[in-house]
């Protein structure tokens, strides 16, 4: 049986969650702690991170790695449009969502939930995090333009990509305006068994992940810092965030190999 190595509110992990639901697929759980280093995540994916997954011999790690690895092994029902053009714009649709969307909702927990920062800076990140969510949300919705799914004709990869990121949005006040196409799509996402209990997973993980505030205060725990992260913190006025988190020794970059 495969094993997954999920965190719930990781929404790399949910994009997989929701492939394994759709696909019927037989899987047992591994929950690794969270802003640790764990040994047998680390064993699974030397970054550290989830999702991770392990297929016998076969160790899959990154999210858009593993949900390849599902397509390809596990066909049916197809989640990839069937047409190359189809299945290249799915897949820049889920490298925006998993650089740039994810960026921004990273961004602002770091202050919303782990108060990293209060007051006049704050408010800026903040701010700056709701303005660039919503130039994403209308890149969005030129993508789906008048379909129901953003993978086409039906369900898929398209729309597993956007959902954690669209979802956390609405969550901080940044979702779709009542009545837009975004919001119709949401409905009809939501709407889904397998997308309904990957988000009530999450929803049952929310009293453990802020709890972690104090113990990524103190720096027994870590989040981890890197690339499009660090590159929002900068364009939203979060440079002292970073520089505070590395002279406390609170955060924590990409790991190496080995």
């Amino acid at each position: 049986m495969l094993i997954f190595y999920d965190v719930a509110l990781s929404p790399f992990a949910q994009k997989v969650k929701i492939a394994l639901k759709e696909k019927a697929i037989p899987y047992e759980t591994r929950h690794p702690a969270l802003g640790e280093n764990d040994p047998e995540l680390l064993a699974a994916n030397p970054r550290v991170e989830v999702p991770a997954l392990k297929d016998g011999d076969v160790v899959v790690f990154d999210s858009s790695i593993v949900l390849d690895y599902l397509e390809d092994k596990w066909p049916e029902p197809a989640l990839r449009p069937a047409d190359p053009a189809g299945r290249a714009r799915v897949r820049m649709l889920e490298e925006i969502c998993d650089s740039q969307f994810e960026a921004i909702i990273w961004g602002l927990n770091e202050v919303i939930a782990f108060n990293r920062a209060e007051g006049r800076e704050a408010e800026r990140v903040i701010a700056h995090g709701g303005e660039e969510i919503g130039r994403l949300r209308d890149w969005l919705t030129l993508q789906l333009g008048d379909r129901d799914w953003f993978t086409g004709d039906s369900f898929g990869l398209g729309d597993i990509a956007v959902l954690p990121y669209l979802m956390t949005a609405r969550l901080f006040r940044f979702g779709p305006a009542e009545g837009s196409p975004l919001a119709a799509w949401l409905d009809r996402m939501l709407a889904r068994l397998s997308v309904h209990e990957t988000l009530a997973e999450a929803k049952m993980a929310l009293p453990a992940f802020r709890e972690l505030g104090a113990k990524f205060a103190s720096g027994e725990a870590k989040r981890q810092y890197r690339d499009h992260r660090l590159e929002f913190l900068l364009r939203a006025g979060g440079f002292d965030i970073v520089r505070r988190g590395m002279e406390n020794d609170t955060i924590r970059f990409s790991s190496l190999p080995g």
